[in-house]
C-alpha cells in the first residue's frame, strides 16, 4: 500500500509539474502574440538615426518576412499549447499517468501512453509539413529582387539582403521591397506615380515627390556620391503619417508622408526610382498592420472538447458506480469469506476501485479519434490542392490548402468579408459604351468598343457628326493624362485616375489620338489632323465637386469649358430646356443597370472678357493661405453654368471572370440603401486594421464563422483575424496567399472552395468524430456489462492488446475512408443548388445527433454482449471438452462488435466505391487473421498465452458461425429500419437531391431531359431547398445588418436631403436629383433571388420617369503631393527623360 502511496505522489508530481509548465508556456505564447498585435506600444520612443549609403550605428531588423506558425524555439511551447488545447489529449495524459500505479491499471502500463505518443509524433510532423509550406511561401516573397546600389553599381539583390540605409532602384510595375524615402525619379522635380492598392484598396495612382535637394540625382556617379543622414520615427502602423528629416551636410529639409514609398505599393508610369531604405521586413509599416500568424481552431474542434467533456463526466460516474458496486459485493462476502481477509479493505479499497474503474473504461473517449482526424484532414487538404477545377491556366496556379486544421470551417461559413479590388474585380477599365446626342453607341458583347455605327456617323456630314467628334474630342482633351513613348515607340499614357487612361485610349482607338503634352500645351491628332490646345486652368476633382474640368484655347482661338463628371452636378449645371436630356437618361440607367461607371459631359463657350475677369479671383483663389480648396470650389461654381450636354460615357471595370455582380461603396449616396436592401455591410476606405476590426466586430456578434477574402498585403490583418481566411494569390503579390488559411488563384474558385469541399469535409469529419465516438462506447461499454457477472472485479473481459489495436488497427481504416470517400451529394448538384449548402449546416454537430449516435452505440452495445453471452455463455463444452472462459467470451463478442461497427460505416455512407467496401469488409478479415495468428504464436513468441488455441476453439464451433452472422445483423437492423421511415416520411434536402440526381441521370441517358430542362429542373430544387433550409437564417443576417447598418430611415433623414441645385438658386426650374435610381435597387434584389440576369429587351429601356438616382464612378487623388494641375505644366512629353544610370 506504501509503494502505491509513492507512485499516486510520483505521478500528482509529474503532472503538477507538467501543469504548471504549460501554464508558463500559455503566457509566455500570450505575451508573444500581444507583441505581434500591438507594435506601437513596444516601439522606442526615441527616433531612428538612418546613414544613407554609409554604416548604421545600431542594429535594425532583417528585411526577412515570415508568416509561419512556429520557429525552431518556439515550436515546442506553441505545439503542446496547441494539442493540449484539446481535452481529449489532457485526458489521456492523465491516464497514461495513473497507469504508471502498480496492481491499479487492469490494461498495462503502456496501452495509452504509447499510441499517445504516436498520436502527439504525427499531429507534429504533419504541423511542421505545413509550416515548411508556409515557409516556403515565404520564401518566393523573400527572394524576389530588386537593384541596390553597391561599390559605385547597381547589383541586382533579392529582398531579403536589402538593409536600412540602402539606395534602391525600382523601375515601372515593380513593387517596393521595402519603406523608402523617394530621392530621385525619371519624372521631372523627381515626382513619381504609385499605387496603392495592395495598401488601401484605391486603384487611383497616387504622386508622391522627392524633395528639391534630392531631385536632380539621376545619374549613377551622383547617386554614389551621396552621403546624408534621415532622422525619422521609430516603426509604426500608420500609414497615412510619417514624420521625418533629411540632412545633407548644412541642409535640412522636412520629410513627411508625401516622400514616402511602401512597401508592397507598385511604381507605375514612371520609369524608375531611387530611394533610401528607412524600414525594412516587419519594421515596415504594412508588417506592422499584419499580426502573428494565430493558432485558429474549427468550431468542430470546439465542439468535440465539449462532447468530450461530457463523456469524461459520464466515464468518472460509471467508475464511481462501478466502485460502489464493488463495495457492495465485498461487503456481501465478509461475513461469509472471512478467511479472505477482505475485512482490512473496508475504507481503502473503494478509492483504488475507482481508479482501476477509471482506467478500465477510459476508451470511451476515442484516442485515436485526434490522429484519425489530422490524417483525413490532411488528405482532403490535398484534394484541394489537386482539384483541377480551381486549377487557373493563365497563371499556372493551383488553389492551395496552407493549413488542414479548418476544412470543415469551409463547410460553415455564415458570412463572407471579400476585399473589392483585386479581389471582385480585375481593377482593369474598359471604354464600353457611349451616349452622344441622345444616340446610344456600343455594345456589351465585347471587351472594347466596337460600334461600327459611330464610325459612319463620324465621316458622315450629319449633325450627329459635329456632336461625335466634339464628344471624342473632349475625352481626348478634358484630363490630366501624360503621354509618353516607350522604348519600342509605343504610345503610353500616365494616368492618375484609371477612368480617365481608358476614356483616353478610348477616343484615340476612335480617331482621336493624344500624344503631346507640354507645359501649356496639349496637342491631339483629330482624324488625321494635328490640333493644338492651350491649357488655360485645371479645375480639380474633388469628391465633393464630383466633376472635373478644364479651361482650354482651341486651334479657332476660341475659349472652352469642358467639365466632365457625375450626372447629379451637370445636369444641374445645364442650360434651360438643354437638348437630349431625358434620352442621356435612359441610357444612364441602363448604363448604370449593368454596373457601369458613368460620366456626364458637357461643355459651353467662354466669352474672352468673362475669361479675364474669373482668372484674376481664380489666381487669387490659387494662392489663399486659409481654405484655399474652399475657394478655388467656390470660383469654378462661378463659371461652371449655363452647359451644354454632349453625352455620357459608360466605362466597365471589369469583374472577376463569372462574377456577375459586385455592390461597391463608389456610388455613397445609393450605398446605404443599397446594402439595407441586399442585406450586406458594405465598407469603403478602410485601412489593414479597420478591416481586421470589422471582422472581429462580426465574429463577436454570435457563433457564426466568418471568412475573409483578399488579394493584397493590405488584407492580411482581415484574413488573419477572420475564423477563414483565403487569399488570391493574383498580381498584387504574394502576400495574402502568404498569410492565408486557403489560397487561390481567382475568386471564382471560392465557389467550389465553399459548396463543394468545404461542404463534403463538414459532413464527412462530423460523421468521422460521430462514428469514433460510437465504435468506442460500442465496444468498451462492454465492459460494464461484464463487471455485472465479475462481482464488479476491474477485470477485463478482453485480451490487453487487443483493447489497444482496436483504434490503430481493426477499426481504424473505416472512419479514414469515410472521411475521404463518403459523397454525400455531387459536386455538380452542389453548385447547381447552392441552398444545399446550408442544408449541410443545419445537419450540424448538434448536441441531439451526438446523443442519437450515443444512444445508438449502448443500444448495439447491450445487443453484442447479451446476445453473445446467450450464445456462448460459459456452460458450454467446446470441441475435444473444453469449457470456454471469459476470454472466449471476449474474443466471440469483440468478434462481433468489429463486425458490427465496420458494417455501420457502409450504413452511415453516402456512395458506395470500391474502396469504402473494400475498407469495411477487409477490415473485418484482419482481425480474424490477427486472431489466427496471434492464437498460435505462444510459445514461439513469449507473447499470448492466454490466447494459445482460443482462435480453432472458436472457428470449430457452428455456435460462433451462427452468432456471427446473426448479432450483427439484429444489431443493425434496427439502424436500418429507422432510416428507411425517416428518408421515406421527413427526408432533408440532401436526401432529397441524392434522389432527385438518380432520377435526372436516369432521364439524362433515356434522353427524357436535355440542357434547358436540367437548367429549369436545378432552379425548381434549388428553391424548394431554399424553403426549407434558408429560412431561418435571413433573421440571424437582419439583426446583424441592424447592428452595423443604419436604418432606412436614416437614409430619408431631412438631414441627409440633397442641397438645392445652382439652378434653383439663380430662378430655374428645379431639376429632377439624378443619383441612383430605385430601378437599379429592383434589379439588385431580383438578381439576388433569380440567379444571373438574362439578356432581355426589358433591360434594354428603362423610362425615364422611372429614373430617380443614378450613380457615376471616378476616382483621383485629392489633395496629393502635388496638385493635378500642376503636374501637367511639369511635362514636356517631347523632352527624353533621364536614364538614371
Amino acid at each position: 500500500m506504501q509503494c502505491w502511496g509513492d507512485e499516486l505522489l510520483h505521478a500528482g508530481g509529474v503532472f503538477l509539474t507538467w501543469s504548471v509548465g504549460r501554464w508558463q508556456w500559455m503566457k509566455w505564447c500570450d505575451r508573444l502574440n500581444e507583441s505581434a498585435t500591438m507594435p506601437d506600444l513596444l516601439v522606442n520612443t526615441h527616433s531612428r538615426n538612418v546613414h544613407v549609403n554609409g554604416v548604421q550605428t545600431e542594429k535594425f531588423s532583417s528585411n526577412v518576412i515570415s508568416t509561419c506558425k512556429y520557429s525552431i524555439l518556439s515550436f515546442f511551447p506553441r505545439f503542446i499549447l496547441e494539442q493540449f488545447r484539446r481535452y481529449n489529449n489532457i485526458f489521456f495524459l492523465v491516464i497514461a499517468l495513473l497507469q504508471q500505479i502498480p496492481d491499479v491499471s487492469p490494461t498495462g502500463r503502456y496501452t495509452t501512453a504509447l499510441p499517445f505518443l504516436i498520436i502527439l509524433s504525427v499531429s507534429a510532423v504533419k504541423e511542421i509539413f505545413e509550416d515548411i509550406k508556409r515557409r516556403k511561401s515565404d520564401q518566393k516573397v523573400n527572394n524576389f529582387h530588386t537593384q541596390v546600389l553597391k561599390n559605385g553599381a547597381w547589383q541586382r539583390t533579392r529582398w531579403r539582403r536589402v538593409n536600412v540605409g540602402d539606395i534602391v532602384r525600382v523601375e515601372n510595375e515593380q513593387l517596393f521591397p521595402a519603406d523608402m524615402t523617394l530621392l530621385s525619379s525619371s519624372e521631372p522635380h523627381a515626382m513619381a506615380y504609385i499605387e496603392t492598392s495592395n495598401l488601401d484598396g484605391e486603384t487611383n495612382l497616387k504622386i508622391r515627390q522627392g524633395l528639391e535637394c534630392t531631385e536632380r540625382l539621376v545619374t549613377l556617379q551622383s547617386i554614389s556620391a551621396l552621403k546624408c543622414n534621415i532622422e525619422c520615427e521609430q516603426p509604426n502602423r500608420h500609414v497615412n503619417e510619417f514624420t521625418g528629416t533629411l540632412r545633407i551636410g548644412d541642409i535640412e529639409r522636412p520629410l513627411g508622408i508625401n516622400q514616402i514609398l511602401l512597401r508592397g505599393a507598385r511604381l507605375k508610369n514612371t520609369r524608375w526610382i531611387c530611394g533610401a531604405v528607412i524600414y525594412t521586413g516587419h519594421d515596415a509599416k504594412l508588417l506592422m498592420n499584419s499580426r502573428l500568424a494565430p493558432l485558429k481552431r474549427s468550431n468542430v474542434d470546439v465542439l468535440t472538447n465539449r462532447r468530450i467533456l461530457s463523456l469524461f463526466f459520464i466515464l468518472v460516474t460509471l467508475a464511481v458506480v462501478s466502485a460502489v458496486g464493488a463495495h457492495f459485493y465485498e461487503e456481501s462476502l465478509f461475513d461469509v469469506a472471512y478467511y479472505l481477509g477482505l475485512s482490512g479493505l473496508r475504507t481503502t479499497n473503494f478509492f483504488w476501485n475507482v481508479l482501476t474503474f477509471f482506467i478500465l473504461y477510459n476508451n470511451l473517449i476515442p484516442i485515436s479519434l485526434q490522429v484519425t482526424l489530422e490524417l483525413v484532414r490532411f488528405f482532403q487538404a490535398s484534394y484541394i490542392n489537386c482539384d483541377e477545377k480551381m486549377y487557373d491556366e493563365a497563371s499556372d496556379t493551383c488553389a492551395v490548402a496552407r493549413t488542414s486544421n479548418l476544412n470543415e470551417e469551409l463547410g460553415q461559413v455564415k458570412f463572407v468579408m471579400s476585399d473589392k479590388t483585386g479581389t471582385l474585380t480585375r481593377n482593369v477599365m474598359k471604354f464600353k459604351r457611349c451616349s452622344v446626342a441622345g444616340v446610344n453607341y456600343g455594345n456589351d458583347e465585347t471587351d472594347e468598343f466596337d460600334d461600327n455605327s459611330l464610325v459612319k456617323t463620324i465621316d458622315s456630314p450629319s449633325e450627329n457628326s459635329e456632336w461625335v467628334r466634339e464628344f471624342l474630342r473632349m475625352m481626348a482633351v478634358c484630363h490630366t493624362v501624360v503621354p509618353e513613348l516607350d522604348d519600342e515607340g509605343t504610345l503610353r499614357y500616365q494616368a492618375s485616375s484609371p477612368d480617365e487612361g481608358a476614356l483616353v485610349r478610348g477616343a484615340a482607338a476612335l480617331g482621336f489620338v493624344f500624344h503631346t503634352r507640354k507645359p501649356q500645351l496639349l496637342i491631339i491628332d483629330a482624324l488625321g489632323k494635328e490640333e493644338t490646345y492651350e491649357v488655360l486652368n485645371v479645375l480639380e476633382f474633388t469628391s465633393d465637386r464630383k466633376r472635373m474640368g478644364v479651361l482650354v484655347r482651341c486651334p479657332d482661338n476660341a475659349i472652352r469649358l469642358y467639365v466632365k463628371g457625375a450626372d447629379s452636378v451637370i445636369f444641374e449645371r445645364l442650360r434651360p430646356k438643354c437638348l437630349f436630356e431625358e434620352e442621356t437618361l435612359t441610357h444612364l440607367s441602363e448604363y448604370a443597370s449593368k454596373g457601369y461607371r458613368t460620366l456626364c459631359f458637357a461643355m459651353r463657350l467662354v466669352q474672352e472678357d468673362e475669361y479675364n475677369n474669373w482668372a484674376v479671383e481664380f489666381q487669387a483663389a490659387s494662392v489663399a493661405l486659409d481654405h484655399r480648396e474652399k475657394k478655388l470650389a467656390a470660383c469654378a461654381e462661378k463659371i461652371e453654368y449655363d452647359l451644354v450636354l454632349i453625352g455620357a460615357s459608360a466605362i466597365e471595370d471589369k469583374l472577376q471572370q463569372s462574377l456577375h455582380y459586385a455592390m461597391t461603396g463608389e456610388c455613397r449616396p445609393l450605398l446605404g440603401e443599397l446594402a439595407l436592401s441586399c442585406r450586406a455591410v458594405v465598407c469603403c476606405r478602410m485601412t489593414p486594421m479597420q478591416k481586421a476590426d470589422v471582422v472581429e466586430l462580426v465574429r463577436s456578434c454570435g457563433e457564426h464563422v466568418v471568412l475573409a477574402v483578399g488579394d493584397g498585403a493590405n488584407d492580411v490583418a482581415m484574413i488573419q483575424a477572420a475564423n477563414v481566411g483565403v487569399g488570391i494569390s493574383g498580381e498584387e503579390g504574394l502576400q495574402a496567399a502568404s498569410a492565408s488559411d486557403y489560397a487561390i488563384a481567382q475568386f471564382r474558385f471560392l465557389q467550389r472552395l465553399l459548396l463543394v469541399h468545404g461542404a463534403w469535409n463538414f459532413d464527412r469529419s462530423v460523421k468521422v468524430i460521430l462514428y469514433s465516438f460510437y465504435k468506442n462506447i460500442c465496444l468498451y461499454l462492454i465492459e460494464l456489462w461484464f463487471a455485472l457477472y465479475s462481482a464488479f472485479s476491474g477485470q477485463t473481459v478482453f485480451e490487453r492488446w487487443t483493447i489497444g489495436l482496436f483504434n490503430v488497427a481493426f477499426t481504424a481504416m473505416p472512419p479514414i475512408i469515410l472521411g475521404l470517400f463518403d459523397r454525400p451529394v455531387s459536386d455538380s448538384m452542389m453548385l447547381a443548388c447552392p441552398a444545399l449548402y446550408l442544408s449541410f449546416q443545419k445537419r450540424a454537430f448538434s448536441l441531439p445527433q451526438f446523443a442519437f449516435w450515443i444512444g445508438m452505440a449502448v443500444w448495439h452495445s447491450i445487443l453484442l454482449y447479451f446476445f453473445s453471452y446467450g450464445f456462448l455463455y460459459d456452460d458450454i463444452v467446446w470441441k475435444h471438452g473444453r469449457a470456454a472462459g471469459w476470454l472466449m467470451l471476449g474474443n466471440s463478442c469483440y468478434t462481433f462488435v468489429v463486425t458490427t461497427v465496420c458494417l455501420k460505416a457502409l450504413l452511415e455512407c453516402d456512395s458506395w466505391t470500391l474502396v469504402v467496401v473494400c475498407s469495411s469488409l477487409g477490415s473485418i478479415l484482419l482481425w480474424i487473421v490477427f486472431l489466427v495468428i496471434y492464437a498460435a504464436i505462444w510459445p514461439y513468441v513469449p507473447l499470448g498465452q492466454e490466447m494459445c488455441g482460443l482462435a480453432y476453439m472458436m472457428m470449430s464451433s457452428y455456435s460462433f458461425w451462427l452468432a456471427f452472422i446473426l448479432i450483427p445483423f439484429v444489431a443493425l437492423l434496427t439502424d436500418f429500419v429507422f432510416k428507411v421511415i425517416r428518408v421515406s416520411t421527413v427526408p432533408t434536402p440532401r436526401e432529397m437531391a441524392c434522389l432527385h440526381e438518380r432520377e435526372r441521370i436516369t432521364k439524362t441517358v433515356s434522353g427524357e431531359l436535355g440542357n434547358a430542362s436540367l437548367r429549369e429542373e436545378d432552379r425548381r430544387l434549388n428553391g424548394v431547398f431554399n424553403e426549407a433550409t434558408v429560412y431561418g437564417s435571413v433573421t440571424e443576417l437582419d439583426e446583424l445588418g441592424a447592428s452595423v447598418l443604419p436604418s432606412r430611415r436614416h437614409v430619408e433623414d431631412p438631414r441627409h436631403q440633397i442641397e438645392p441645385s445652382p439652378s434653383a438658386e439663380r430662378g430655374q426650374p428645379p431639376r429632377r436629383p439624378f443619383i441612383e435610381n430605385a430601378r437599379l435597387l429592383e434589379n439588385v434584389e431580383s438578381a439576388l433571388v433569380e440567379g444571373p440576369m438574362e439578356e432581355s429587351s426589358e433591360a434594354q429601356s428603362i423610362p425615364p420617369e422611372s429614373s430617380s438616382r443614378r450613380g457615376y464612378a471616378f476616382s483621383q487623388e485629392e489633395s496629393g503631393a502635388v496638385l493635378q494641375s500642376e503636374v501637367i505644366r511639369s511635362y514636356d512629353s517631347t523632352s527624353a527623360k533621364p536614364r538614371g544610370n
